[in-house]
């Protein structure tokens, strides 16, 4: 179920979607200090997708939105790996392409659309580790990276 702060907005072309508050906060936190870094980060968003097995319903209903397909111009799913990074990775690829979005090879990979979605990028991370590499934990593991 989307929320009110769940709107597409015409300034931010570009969504982040996460898992959970803590990575919420924190993906705002960064992205406060990025945009006094580089004006382009204006143009993200943050949203909470909230729990792991919410992730295929948020993005359906959320590309339902009235302005979804004239606004969104790339998508990008952040989540913990948890215990199990192959399986964070496969169920993130599930979900895009079962909202046939474009299905990136792997973390911190990026695509150009879809046949539903052309306009569309599609990527996402895995937290711990924030690259291409598949490791197991959390957003707060990263310290120990």
């Amino acid at each position: 179920m989307l929320k009110k702060q769940d709107k597409i907005h015409a300034d931010t072309p570009h969504l982040l979607f996460c898992e959970g508050a803590d990575a919420y906060y924190f993906l705002i936190w960064l992205l406060d200090f990025l945009k006094k870094e580089a004006d382009q980060f204006s143009a993200f968003r943050v949203y909470n997708f909230g729990g792991i097995a919410e992730l295929k319903p948020y993005l359906r209903n959320i590309a339902k939105t009235d302005d979804f397909k004239k606004i969104v111009r790339s998508i990008c799913i952040l989540r913990d790996a948890e215990a199990n990074a192959s399986n964070a990775c496969q169920s993130i690829q599930d979900a895009l392409r079962d909202c046939e979005f474009s299905v990136p090879q792997g973390p911190c990979s990026r695509t150009n659309g879809s046949a539903c979605y052309p306009q569309i990028a599609t990527g996402f991370v895995l937290f711990p580790s924030c690259d291409n590499r598949l490791r197991n934990g959390t957003l707060e593991d990263s310290q120990t990276i």
